[in-house]
């Protein structure tokens, strides 16, 4: 499960099973599909995150239609609708897309869970940038998700680990 709170105050829900996308009013408790797991092929998101420009971002695991598979999606978070793929499907030799976060730098940061890396893209374009943390630097082995802090950091929690690793998000 992938989960994140919009600015809109809804908490919103990746579904590994359902591989739809559900907004929660947490003030009413009201809840709708969002996202369908036919819009572009998203399958299993995972890394849920706002982007600058107020859009919902999601990591597709897997897809539901060729060539969607570790890919981010664009969601408009009022009505759901796809606004295309954001990172193509294993751009940058991405493998497994987990977590997501926008750094400080106003790029996108995925987490590459079978490379054991975070990878870099351009936050206006989508375009890879680099590796930002490569496999198995200080630990970061199977990373699933994380978050960028405003204090200019990465936490990251390695999967099936209960240790938060902390990077330098500008370095």
């Amino acid at each position: 499960w992938a989960t994140v709170f919009g600015p809109d105050g809804h908490l919103y829900v990746g579904g590994n099973l359902s591989h739809n996308i559900i907004r929660f009013n947490i003030a009413t408790g009201a809840y709708d599909v969002l996202v369908a797991s036919d819009a572009g092929g998203l399958g299993a998101p995972k890394g849920l995150t706002f982007g600058p420009d107020g859009k919902l971002y999601a990591s597709s695991v897997v897809g539901t239609i060729p060539n969607t598979i570790d890919t981010v999606k664009r969601f408009d978070p009022a009505t759901g609708a796809y606004l295309g793929d954001f990172v193509a499907a294993g751009s940058g030799g991405l493998l497994n897309a987990n977590g997501s976060a926008f750094g400080p730098d106003g790029n996108l940061y995925v987490a590459s869970t079978r490379s054991s890396e975070i990878k870099r893209y351009s936050g206006t374009t989508g375009a890879y940038i680099d590796t930002f943390i490569a496999a198995n630097y200080g630990g970061v082995g199977n990373p699933t998700n994380f978050e960028v802090r405003s204090d200019g950091y990465l936490y990251l929690v390695r999967n099936n680990n209960s240790i938060v690793y902390r990077y330098n998000a500008t370095t």
